[in-house]
């Protein structure tokens, strides 16, 4: 057995006469497979598996609460570790026991602005009787050793857990570009390394050789961006934009070094272009990367020379590759030294002129679903809120992207699925009519707020895209084990939202085709008014769709060779 799975193994079996309550999640996966063949050794075993884990807290706590035994509250890292925060408030003024088993990112991905790497230790701060930070799982350290004396009846216990992908599975964690996280294949960086992009400065050395530009989420103006791909385009380097970055109308007339950003992830989901296109220097602005494929790209060819140009204080370094870090007004200057290279926008050009057609063609003949709904949410220019987990990355691959003055937000800073109904509300006061899309799991972590949109002041159209479960799920690796994946991991609920709507005053209707979605939309922009729209799409179909486009990218890149 791997290492990450006999510790988890080895944690679930200090507690032979709790019950688990257990929320899904992908860096828990250690913890759901090890609990998923324990129950199924031990039939008696007592499982409660909930997609809220603020709710599944307090469910926690009821059990113990009840049987004077710690319940045992396990959970995947981010923001879900935080909804368990109410709970432990109660259980430490009740003296309740409870047990607090939270995975955690490894440390080489904290503090560098790695995607859902939150800081954990210490989060429930004095609320816990005792906190215990593991490391991440080796042979050499007995995890007995590590919680020795460990009392569990005296209030709440948090111990956070650490683990690295694959987590003792022995699976690509990188074969769909949608995981999260994941460094490519190679050592892991030395920590001393963790504040070197906070403490460098820019080297006055001029630009040369291929050139690649990124420009991510936050950290830079719209202005500042429109003018940097302005003379990006006039000495001929390639830029890939974030399609959260934030761009003016100016930027829409540089489509020559501005790619549609859904072009460059498919591209570089063929191992071949994306050797092909390797720059030498790299340029990031801005903020975080949508594109995982995008970060492990740079990550794999690790270009000589890493730039980060940013203003803003929050780090962006996930795999450790930046020596020099400037402002954003530092980057006009660079590029007035830069040499032009006449050969390498080509090349990209080259490579993504024919994925756009592709991209139409899988839509046009692929039955309705998830990518689907994105496409149409996008196809005009709408001020919009994506929902995290499959929209956002449907958005990334199928969406279309429309300068200011409309706007794309979306909750990316620890990438959480809970607030966002609630957030979209208070967006849409300032912002005007505004249409959220978020998945059903994320929707039902956040069905209270639906209360909120009576007090809008503007209209808010609510599409839940319902597939039954976690739709992110089956792009993940954990998908490969039939035996515990639909059960554990997609989480099927069967539950719909008429009566939500019902229960909070809203205007409701059901869509199952592209062309009722596409009647809603019309409707919708003659005539806004703040309604819930439940579209029934098939996860499995959705992951179909990705894959079959891949496909056909690829046989498209593979005749450029």
């Amino acid at each position: 057995m791997a290492v990450h799975q006999l510790w988890a193994t080895q944690l679930l079996r200090r507690f032979p006469k709790s019950s688990f309550f257990i929320a899904p999640g992908s860096r828990c996966t250690p913890f759901t497979v090890a609990l998923a063949r324990q129950v199924s050794d031990d039939p008696t075993c007592h499982v409660v598996k909930h997609f809220d884990e603020r709710g599944l807290a307090f469910a926690c706590l009821g059990f113990a609460k009840a049987t004077g035994v710690p319940g045992v509250f396990i959970c995947t890292s981010g923001t879900a570790v935080a909804n368990a925060l109410p709970a432990v408030i109660e259980a430490h003024y009740t003296e309740t026991p409870m047990v607090l088993l939270t995975a955690d990112r490894p440390p080489e991905l904290l503090n560098c602005g790695a995607n859902q790497a939150i800081r954990q230790e210490g989060i429930f701060g004095d609320y816990v009787s005792t906190f215990i930070q593991l490391p991440v799982p080796v042979e050499e350290l007995k995890l007995d050793d590590l919680l020795a004396g460990l009392d569990f009846t005296t209030g709440p216990v948090h111990i956070n857990c650490p683990f690295r992908e694959p987590f003792g599975l022995e699976l690509d964690a990188t074969e769909n570009g949608l995981v999260d996280d994941v460094p490519p294949a190679q050592p892991q960086p030395d920590v001393s390394r963790f504040a070197l992009a906070q403490s460098s400065t820019l080297e006055p050395v001029p630009l040369l050789g291929r050139i690649l530009m990124t420009i991510g989420a936050g950290g830079i103006s719209s202005d500042e961006t429109s003018q940097i791909i302005e003379r990006a385009s006039e000495i001929g380097i390639p830029v890939l934009c974030d399609p959260l970055a934030p761009l003016s109308p100016r930027a829409s007339d540089l489509s020559l070094s501005l790619p549609p950003f859904q072009q460059y992830d498919w591209a570089l989901g063929h191992p071949a272009t994306a050797e092909r296109l390797a720059p030498e220097t790299w340029l990031h602005l801005g903020g975080r990367l949508l594109s995982k494929r995008l970060e492990n790209f740079a990550a794999t060819v690790r270009p000589a020379r890493c730039i980060h140009l940013s203003d803003s204080r929050q780090p962006y370094d996930p795999h450790h590759l930046f020596s020099e870090t400037a402002s954003v007004q530092a980057c006009q200057a660079l590029l007035n030294e830069a040499e032009p290279c006449s050969e390498y926008l080509p090349q990209w050009n080259e490579a993504l002129q024919p994925i756009a057609k592709v991209v139409e063609a899988g839509l046009a003949t692929h039955d309705f679903t998830d990518a689907v709904v994105l496409r149409e949410v996008t196809a005009q220019p709408r001020n919009l809120f994506i929902g995290n987990s499959m929209p956002v990355r449907d958005f990334l691959r199928f969406g279309h992207r429309h300068p200011l003055p409309h706007r794309v937000i979306s909750n990316r800073g620890a990438s959480g699925i809970d607030g966002l109904i609630a957030t979209a509300f208070g967006a849409a006061n300032p912002c005007g009519p505004l249409v959220l899309v978020l998945g059903d799991l994320s929707a039902l972590h956040d069905l209270n707020s639906l209360a909120l949109l009576r007090q809008a002041k503007h209209p808010i159209l609510v599409i839940v895209i319902n597939n039954d479960g976690g739709g992110i799920f089956h792009h993940l690796p954990i998908a490969k084990n039939e035996d515990v994946f639909e059960e554990w991991f997609a989480t099927p609920h069967g539950l719909d939202f008429k009566g939500a709507a019902a229960q909070f005053g809203l205007s409701y209707q059901r869509v199952d085709s592209q062309a009722g979605l596409q009647s809603v939309l019309t409707d919708w922009d003659a005539s806004p008014q703040t309604q819930l729209i439940e579209v029934i799409t098939n996860r499995q179909t959705n992951l179909e769709l990705h894959q079959r486009v891949q496909n056909r990218v690829n046989e498209k890149l593979e005749g450029l060779l």
